[in-house]
């Protein structure tokens, strides 16, 4: 679609929801139907590109000619005139701004929302930070007593906002205010992995396509820890080097060389269990958030509250 002398493309279905809530997983398995265009590139080394697509995130989206250099290269070309364009990020379920962004780009856009277990996303969620570099405490009972302890939550930083994040009922409410509810899909992490077929074809005919028989095997984007969390936060905190690099290594070249040195930073390995009194503590904190998402949702969450 034209707008002024700008192509516009528009995002048809975005894929949302809960950080570690097997957003990355639906992602490549939904993307499989030939009938939808993403920026998953299936088959790619996933270590080499981007699994979000942060327009609306960043504010990036408002800008016609920025959006179409950053769609272009994301979605590796313009779609066919049958495909429907399907992209992901999970902020804007959690991100009130990404959502308003979304609307304003496309008020029809249809919305896919993964939710997890909140006490088992949050434990996740730290594992994760702990990762990448963004968490610099290595207990999680210390990140949930800072958290709880704070004057303000929304001042902290939100990939620490490990309880805050699992307040499902609050963000997909103010969701509605924006979508029509039936232009929102919600699908829980057990639902995916106990019936994943079952699932996906659900999601097919929500966007109006043929069912279609897709690979569910694989897991991606499984849980990793590091082997140093200062090479972690050298890899992706802004910095100095980071500057000079950008200058001086091209770009494609900079980012294989990043996905390497995550690579090589990480072992697959889950998270130690979690104490028995911490879950009992979480388990109290989200019941009462569970049981007006268990109305609001219209189905048993009780499994939650184990």
């Amino acid at each position: 679609m034209l707008n002024g002398d700008v192509m516009r493309y528009l995002i048809d279905a975005m894929i949302g929801g809960a950080e570690k809530a097997g957003t990355t997983s639906l992602g490549h398995y939904v993307t499989q139907h030939p009938r939808i265009l993403s920026h998953f590139h299936v088959g790619d080394q996933r270590i080499y590109h981007s699994i979000e697509f942060p327009a609306f995130v960043s504010g990036s989206c408002k800008d016609p000619s920025q959006f179409e250099r950053d769609f272009l290269k994301a979605f590796k070309g313009p779609p066919a005139t049958d495909e429907l364009v399907m992209a992901k990020s999970v902020g804007v379920l959690h991100r009130y701004q990404a959502a308003i962004n979304l609307k304003d780009h496309n008020p029809e856009c249809r919305l896919i929302l993964m939710l997890r277990n909140p006490i088992d996303r949050a434990y996740s969620s730290f594992w994760y930070q702990l990762y990448r570099g963004e968490e610099i405490i290595q207990d999680f009972e210390k990140a949930v007593e800072i958290e709880c302890s704070a004057k303000d939550p929304l001042k902290l930083p939100i990939d620490r906002r490990y309880l805050g994040k699992g307040l499902y009922f609050e963000q997909l409410n103010r969701l509605y205010t924006l979508f029509d509810p039936n232009q929102v899909f919600v699908l829980l992490l057990d639902d995916l992995k106990s019936k994943p077929n079952k699932a996906i074809n659900e999601i097919f005919r929500f966007l109006g396509l043929e069912p279609v028989p897709v690979k569910t095997e694989v897991v991606v984007n499984r849980a990793k820890r590091v082997r140093s969390s200062l090479v972690a936060r050298a890899i992706y905190k802004e910095s100095f080097g980071k500057r000079i690099t950008r200058i001086l290594v091209p770009r494609v070249a900079r980012i294989r060389l990043l996905g390497l040195m995550r690579q090589l930073n990480s072992v697959e390995e889950s998270p130690p269990p979690m104490s028995t009194k911490m879950r009992s503590f979480l388990i109290d904190y989200f019941r009462p958030h569970n049981r007006k998402l268990q109305e609001l949702l219209q189905r048993d969450l009780s499994q939650w509250n184990k």
